[in-house]
């Protein structure tokens, strides 16, 4: 379809001519601005003005500031979509256009932190499984009270997770969380030094077990002090002794086996999708 055809049928006065027209592929992008800019075009052609791939990103940004949901949820979701957009959508209270920018693969961190404050627990939710949130989003979010568990395991195992949220959660009384922290593709020594002083015998096996890792030995080797809320550096040390630790070895291999993981293997798989 000519460009010219595009443009007339875009500006076409029935509402299902014109969405056609605008989610065309072939479509001007003047086109998409021009019908954007109009105030008497329906809700359902700027959401579809608001789904094309190649609408500019002023576009998207005036879009934004207008009062349509399903308008502002599609813009939510545009790649293109500017951070000044971004911050503006962030401020609305729609669950289902938040939770689309709690998915957003690159965000900017102010829109992470108004985010965090959401009341909405599926945004929450979005946020600390998508790989970009920051460990200071991370750490906002699990100040949240009430905060469910299966949030707080979803930090608990988040490649961005900073170490002193890590710290903070291994010291909870919740055991489930304990074991996701020790079964993380990467644990602090200083959290392991926590676990492997854990009530709960699989955990404590299992961080011990991990501080027998050569590179572990190394960096508690080089740790020189402890804050004073965590264990002494001594008693870490103690758990390195060699009958001790390949006991434990043992049985955390042991327990490995018999353990009904799916729960762990159910949020690492949410988090890698």
């Amino acid at each position: 379809c000519p460009p010219d055809v595009l443009t007339t049928l875009a500006l076409h006065p029935t509402t299902a001519v014109a969405r056609a027209a605008c989610l065309h592929a072939a479509v001007p992008t003047a086109t998409l601005a021009q019908v954007a800019a109009r105030t008497d075009t329906s809700p359902l052609v700027l959401a579809a003005i608001a789904q094309h791939p190649r609408t500019a990103p002023e576009v998207l940004e005036q879009l934004a500031s207008r009062p349509h949901t399903e308008v502002l949820r599609s813009v939510a979701r545009h790649p293109a979509c500017p951070d000044a957009a971004l911050a503006l959508l962030a401020r609305h209270t729609d669950e289902e256009l938040l939770v689309g920018l709690a998915q957003r693969t690159a965000l900017p961190d102010k829109v992470q932190a108004t985010l965090a404050r959401s009341r909405h627990t599926e945004v929450l939710l979005g946020l600390v499984s998508n790989p970009a949130t920051t460990a200071n989003v991370l750490e906002a979010v699990t100040q949240r009270l009430p905060i469910p568990p299966d949030l707080m395991w979803r930090i608990a195992i988040h490649p961005n997770t900073s170490p002193a949220t890590l710290l903070r959660l291994a010291r909870t009384d919740d055991p489930a969380l304990r074991q996701v922290i020790v079964s993380r593709a990467s644990v602090p020594v200083q959290v392991l030094g926590i676990l492997a002083d854990d009530p709960v015998p699989h955990v404590q096996d299992a961080a011990a077990h991990r501080l027998t890792d050569p590179r572990m030995k190394e960096e508690l080797a080089q740790v020189t002090g402890w804050r004073d809320d965590l264990v002494l550096l001594e008693k870490v040390l103690g758990t390195l002794d060699r009958e001790a630790l390949e006991a434990a070895t043992r049985r955390h291999e042991a327990w490995g086996v018999q353990a009904d993981s799916s729960d762990l293997r159910r949020l690492r798989a949410g988090h890698e999708a």
